[in-house]
């Protein structure tokens, strides 16, 4: 199981706890987790603080800002299943149509959810008002898929795992 928990746009992050308790739960179904991340140091520590977060008996390949985009792409191809956030690996997830579950933020989601993929989308539209398209402020320090909760993260990504193995 590959999880890239991070995206260029801090608006378009997930929780570190709610990453944390996706890995308790996967460590419980007896998954290793491969962490991916870029090399800027924000996405290094939010990765460090993930880890830090989980209770310790997850199995973790961290990754995080040691591979450069020809490597992610072979390990995101190889992945049983992929995790992640409107972003980079997201989209090369879709390409190599590896199976997924993403969470999207305000984005057009007609124009950017992963159609070539098996995929779980869970959008954070569903949980709290989003700004339109067109009015997102990219610098801001919202977070918007914080509202997602991690037991509809854990679900999703266990009904995906299940239809891996079948």
């Amino acid at each position: 199981m590959l999880i890239q928990p991070t995206a260029s746009w801090g608006f378009n992050t997930w929780s570190t706890a709610g990453c944390s308790q996706l890995i308790d739960h996967l460590a419980a179904r007896g998954e290793t987790v491969v962490l991916t991340a870029g090399k800027a140091e924000n996405e290094i520590a939010m990765v460090k603080e993930i880890i830090a977060g989980c209770d310790g008996g997850a199995k973790i390949v961290n990754l995080a800002g040691q591979l450069t985009v020809t490597q992610l792409a072979v390990f995101i191809e190889k992945a049983k299943l992929f995790f992640g956030m409107d972003s980079l690996p997201r989209h090369m997830a879709a390409a190599l149509k590896t199976p997924m579950v993403v969470l999207s933020g305000p984005s057009n989601l007609d124009h950017w959810r992963p159609w070539q993929a098996e995929h779980t989308l869970i959008w954070a539209g569903d949980y709290r008002p989003l700004p339109r398209v067109g009015d997102v402020d990219t610098n801001t320090g919202e977070r918007y898929l914080y509202a997602i909760p991690a037991e509809d993260v854990i679900k999703a990504v266990g009904r995906r795992l299940d239809k891996t193995r079948s």
